[in-house]
């Protein structure tokens, strides 16, 4: 199976059509020009890159003057010239001709095309076709295995040139076998024959980064056809691919390290690991034992480079002492000794992510020889390492933790975690009974600062009662007593995502404290925690929730709709046939209104005014349900497709650890501050001019700003308060350079809303993007932002982006196939807005909510 297979498919006008073409489908449903010959295109002016062919589509880059890209196809005439699609960002894009420059010929692939008498060949497995011979070259296809295909040139590596489509494409030559021969390597002249001197990865090309097709054993014999650096290419499978030639001994010589002249032989001073480059992230290969002796060839940095089977790796050299010489560590000076006050961690670096060598018992000596921060550079095992200042006593002090004043001892109301510092994500050290006396010589917030075991950690206050005192929980005023309405979690914060502490039967009374947000705070186990509003009913049968986005108690209706999502650009005909007029080209994304099945596979939906008809394959089927209740409305749009294949073509654009979690809806619960992101962003709020401004106040260049704000979303259809939210974040709060002005082109223009600020380049591009748009005025910037965001997002008549959810991830590019036009990188950019939202809206009498969630299969 060839591991390449099973890529996204990004498509272009000429990729798509050889899909079709390939899949037996009408070729004329897709609108492609397959006798277009790509080449490198070069931006002759600042060039702006959109999502669509257009001027009144969306900028989603900039190429400035003399920046080269990949022109693939041409999407119909601009003003001056062509729109041309162009490979952008592991996706496509359209820019305007009239300021591009073809810089190659056409065709020209990133590797020399050597041509050859072209030939029969069959594919020996699953294999992909590609538009450029690389392994990041877009795919246009898989063939089966057995397949034949004419071969009419060669690179130097590896990859074929075949005959696809009236033009040309690339495979693999590992998998394509030349009909009549052996192979299609067979012609390679063998240079000699070498065997392995360990278990060698065989890979597609000459680097670590190729893909891996397989491992040979040690031993094994390998005939070399060519070189490239220091990699070797052999026959492979009919084919060739690579293998270092580092592990490859060349019959009757010694090894390929032989070379090498031996700077010294050193010895390890601890059990050391053996590495295949000067780095702790490079690969493994062994770990040598302490006291072994290494032969030394060269240094790259603190890594010494030394003699390992046949070949050479790399060591550390903190634990290789030099023959005759004590060790490094002797030169440094001891400043002092110290005694461990607990077991204590050594550590490779002063940092607790460094990698711990040992523990120490409590009472060890150590010899510091240097400081960083709040750790000790100590002597150890003939070198250096680093332990915590704070368990460490200098000989001849009483200790760190002597000197701070005991405020005060309380005692625990319930077992209670020691922390290493004045948060719920700092390590936990221990936890203390309930009843244990503590010395509190500090305070941080909510957090106790305590005397621990010869230095200073921290615990909760909520849980510890100073002597004399009956108690923290006390003192607050129960505001009312309230029933559990289900099984209710208890947490130590307002948050899911704090710590549970217990779960609540259904019908247990709680004595309600106070309130944060949706959260209610009452009174638990001598103090007090929190848990969700919409489970706790007060004594008179009222709900206790207090979230604006909470539904009301009144009677619900539902209604439901059907949706259809283009997924290529295709033709909108007048008809189920190909012979029937087109009445325009509908753009990949696009949400139409599906009507109803047609014969033979067509569908009839309404699009721009008309109704007519799409190919079925081009078109996939979305439904929604709304559910009216009070004032609120909850719209859920079901997308075809499953939640893992949406966050696999995330993944190919944004490699982020948090990304599953802000992707998936099912995260965020109804009736806390995040559901805010599924807003519909096209509802205004109605907030008044007094309110408007009182939200400003203190945010830097935006306060006195309310009017503005509101003008421009009345005029635009904004939600006035979505704006303001959104101005504040990308600004921080009215603070930041491009909020401020900044000069460009001898003009002074503003971005209030970071639109153009693209990563690379925010503060020049942001401002690039306000003087192309004339935003001379912090209210032009207000009116234009709002304006642009209407027009590009919440009103785009192809992806209809109405929601924070939905202008961050945009569902429907998902379901066609690519992570496209998306206002923002931030994994977390949809949810950073909402706390301010949910604040801004309890400071309104009257709204109406409506909320539109996506739900993928």
């Amino acid at each position: 199976m060839n591991p390449n297979r099973g890529l996204t498919v990004i498509g272009t006008f000429a990729a798509a059509a050889a899909v079709t073409a390939a899949a037996g489908i009408v070729p004329s449903q897709v609108s492609a020009q397959e006798s277009f010959q790509p080449y490198e295109g070069q931006a002759t002016d600042d060039l702006n890159v959109r999502s669509l062919p257009g001027t009144d589509q969306p900028k989603i880059g900039l190429f400035y003057k003399g920046q080269t890209f990949n022109v693939i196809g041409i999407a119909g005439k601009s003003e001056d010239g062509n729109w041309l699609k162009i490979q952008y960002k592991n996706g496509v894009a359209y820019v305007d001709s009239a300021y591009v420059v073809q810089v190659s010929q056409p065709a020209a692939p990133s590797q020399a095309v050597q041509s050859v008498t072209a030939y029969q060949g069959t594919t020996t497995d699953s294999l992909n076709v590609r538009f450029l011979p690389s392994l990041t070259g877009t795919i246009l296809t898989t063939l089966r295995s057995g397949t034949t295909v004419t071969v009419t040139g060669k690179t130097a590596d590896g990859w074929l040139q075949i005959k696809y489509n009236n033009g040309s494409a690339y495979v693999s030559a590992a998998y394509v076998k030349n009909a009549g021969t052996s192979s299609a390597s067979s012609t390679a002249k063998v240079l000699y024959t070498g065997t392995t001197t360990d278990d060698l990865n065989v890979r597609t090309g000459a680097s670590t980064s190729s893909t891996r097709l397989a491992t040979l054993s040690k031993g094994t014999k390998v005939e070399v056809v060519g070189t490239s650096g220091n990699w070797l290419q052999i026959v492979y499978k009919g084919g060739t691919a690579y293998v270092s030639g580092d592990y490859v001994q060349k019959a009757g010589s010694s090894g390929s390290s032989s070379t090498a002249k031996v700077l010294y032989t050193g010895t390890t001073t601890d059990d050391l690991n053996v590495r295949t480059g000067a780095s702790t992230s490079s690969t493994r290969l062994a770990t040598l034992s302490k006291g072994t002796e290494v032969e030394v060839v060269g240094t790259s940095g603190s890594w010494l480079q030394i003699v390992y089977k046949g070949g050479t790796a790399y060591v550390s050299g903190d634990y290789v002492q030099k023959a005759g010489s004590s060790s490094s560590s002797s030169t440094a000076k001891v400043l002092y000794t110290g005694t461990t006050t607990d077991d204590l961690n050594v550590r490779t670096g002063a940092s607790t992510g460094s990698t711990r060598l040992a523990t120490l018992s409590k009472g060890t000596k150590v010899e510091v020889v240097g400081t960083s921060g709040s750790w000790l550079q100590i002597v150890y095992k003939g070198g250096t390492a680093y332990v915590s200042a704070d368990y460490v006593q200098k000989a001849g002090s009483s200790g760190s933790s002597s000197t701070p004043k005991v405020l005060y001892t309380g005692t625990t109301t319930d077992d209670l975690n020691v922390r290493t510092g004045a948060s719920t994500g700092s390590t936990i050290l221990a936890t203390l009974s309930k009843g244990t006396e503590v010395e509190v010589v500090g305070t941080s917030g909510s957090w106790l600062q305590i005397v621990y075991k010869g230095g200073t950690a921290y615990v909760s206050a909520d849980y510890v009662q100073k002597a004399g005192s009956s108690g923290s929980s006390s003192t607050p005023k129960v505001l009312y007593t309230g029933t559990t309405t289900d099984d209710l979690n208890v947490r130590t914060g307002a948050s899911t995502g704090s710590t549970i502490l217990a779960t609540l039967s259904k019908g247990t009374e709680v004595e309600v404290v106070g309130t944060s947000g949706s959260w209610l705070q009452i009174i638990y186990k001598d103090g007090t925690a929190y848990v969700s509003g919409d489970y706790v009913q007060k004594q008179d049968g009222s709900s206790a929730s207090t979230d604006p986005s909470a539904p009301g108690g009144t009677s619900q209706t539902t209604s439901s709709s059907t949706e259809g999502l283009i997924t290529t650009d295709v033709n909108f005909r007048k008809g189920p046939d190909t012979t029937y007029g087109i009445y325009q080209v509908i753009p990949a994304g696009t949400t139409v209104e599906w009507l109803a099945d047609a014969p033979n596979g067509w569908v009839k939906v309404s699009y721009g005014g008309n109704d007519g008809y799409v190919y079925g394959d081009y078109i996939k089927k979305e439904t929604s349900t709304t559910t009216q209740s009070g004032n609120n409305a909850y719209k859920t749009t079901n997308y075809p497709i499953s939640f893992s294949q949406a966050l696999e073509e995330e993944q190919q654009v944004n490699q982020s650890s948090q990304l599953a979690y802000y992707l998936n809806p099912k995260n965020f619960a109804q009736g806390t501050p995040s559901y805010f992101q599924f807003l519909q962003l096209s509802s205004l709020a109605n907030i008044s001019l007094s309110d408007m401004n009182l939200i400003l106040s203190g945010k830097g260049i935006l306060s006195g700003y309310g009017s503005t704000f509101i003008d421009a979303a009345k005029k635009n259809g904004v939600n006035e308060v979505y704006l303001a939210a959104h101005a504040m974040l990308e600004t921080g709060n009215g603070t930041s350079n491009l909020a401020n002005g900044i000069v460009y082109k001898g003009v002074k223009v503003y971005n209030m809303f970071g639109i153009g600020a693209y990563d690379q380049d925010p503060e020049n591009a942001g401002a690039a993007m306000a003087y192309s748009e004339g935003w001379t005025t912090p209210a032009k910037a207000i009116e234009g932002g709002a304006a642009w965001i209407a027009k590009y997002y919440i009103y785009n008549s192809v992806y209809q982006q109405d929601t924070l959810y939905k202008m961050r991830w945009n569902p429907s590019a998902l379901v066609a196939g690519s992570a496209a036009h998306q206002y923002a990188t931030d994994v977390a950019w949809a949810v950073s807005q909402t706390s301010m939202i949910d604040s801004m809206y309890r400071q309104i009498a009257q709204y109406s909510l409506v909320f539109d969630i996506p739900q993928y299969n």
